[in-house]
């Protein structure tokens, strides 16, 4: 793996400030900052019950509040700054690395043998676990136009040189051969196809997971690439020791928790959007699995969008919001509709 960069962002299990109740009338300067800095400490509710008591009682001081809130508003500025992931970040010349065919793939040593670029996605093998680590493809607007039919023809891959589970390996398991960059995503090839039926582009998923909330969020991202024409996504297990295992020719390992993130790199206002998800039965709302990508990279020590500028990286990697994604809470479908689709 690439050296990693030093980061100095902190990271936060959820955006302080995006539950927030909005006034009708905008908030003046020192409300927005009593706002940010309490939220942070006591949560969203509890500024919801008292920012309006402050503003009653700074009129009747004659702004007395305002003037002492000003003598500590640098040391707020400080913890502020830190906490505001809805921020927009001006990128210079954001087209120059755009271009970079590689720019959303993880950090990975040059000659590194275990990853393999196919035409439509490139992954990191783990041979350890028989799986991938991790699955990066671009997805753009024109890939769904497609209608280059699904045939489950899983395979090894043969382009692995530790060799891949099989398919026998998987049943009578229980477990779904589950993608990681899916099916769908690839209609407008039929060789795009085929290869994301190779076994190094699965891993052992329960059927309520599968067929649930990994599926409805796939449905999801191309719904966003439909509206934001280019995303960069990256998908994987989280491989740790002692985990249970499948199989008879190859022992694959059966992850708890899968990961996907998805990266916008929109010119005047790129944005992310990560999710962790255990492998069973999620119910609830997408916004309930939303993590940080840094979260997401201290859990697999996997170095992500490592070639995008220093500044940019962390305000992306730490950015906990769904901003610019959800318009709503959007609840997770239920695994127990159609099933004879599975991606």
């Amino acid at each position: 793996m690439a050296k990693k960069k030093n980061k100095t962002s902190t990271k936060t299990k959820q955006d302080p400030i995006s539950d927030v109740p909005q006034d009708t009338k905008p908030k003046s300067s020192w409300q927005k900052k009593i706002t940010t800095f309490f939220t942070a400490i006591f949560g969203a509710g509890i500024i919801a019950f008292f920012t309006p008591l402050f503003g009653v009682l700074d009129d009747a001081t004659g702004g007395v509040l305002s003037q002492i809130w000003g003598t500590v508003a640098t040391i707020e500025d400080d913890v502020t700054n830190n906490l505001d992931d809805n921020k927009d970040l001006p990128i210079p010349n954001i087209n120059d690395f755009q271009e970079d065919k590689t720019i959303g793939l993880p950090a990975f040593q040059a000659g590194d043998e275990m990853v393999v670029t196919h035409q439509s996605y490139t992954l990191r093998y783990n041979e350890v676990h028989e799986q991938a680590e991790w699955v990066a493809h671009t997805l753009l607007a024109r890939h769904l136009k497609g209608d280059h039919p699904r045939r489950d023809h899983f395979k090894s891959d043969p382009d692995v040189i530790t060799k891949t589970a099989k398919p026998t390996d998987y049943a009578r398991s229980g477990y779904d051969r589950g993608h990681l960059a899916p099916a769908a995503d690839f209609k407008y090839s039929a060789d795009a196809i085929k290869e994301s039926f190779y076994m190094s582009n699965m891993s052992p998923q329960t059927p309520a997971f599968n067929r649930g909330m990994w599926k409805g969020l796939e449905n999801k991202v191309r719904a966003w690439a439909a509206e934001k024409k280019k995303l960069y996504l990256v998908s994987g297990p989280i491989l740790k020791k002692h985990l249970r295992k499948i199989g008879t020719d190859n022992r694959v390992s059966i992850p708890k928790q899968f990961y996907k993130i998805v990266l916008n790199l929109d010119p005047k206002h790129p944005h992310a959007i990560a999710f962790l998800m255990p492998n069973k039965l999620c119910e609830g709302f997408y916004d309930d699995y939303r993590v940080s990508i840094d979260e997401i990279e201290a859990l697999t020590q996997i170095d992500f969008f490592s070639k995008l500028p220093d500044d940019l990286e962390n305000y992306l990697e730490k950015s906990n919001t769904s901003d610019r994604w959800f318009d709503t809470p959007e609840a997770i479908p239920s695994p127990y509709g159609d099933m004879s689709i599975l991606e």
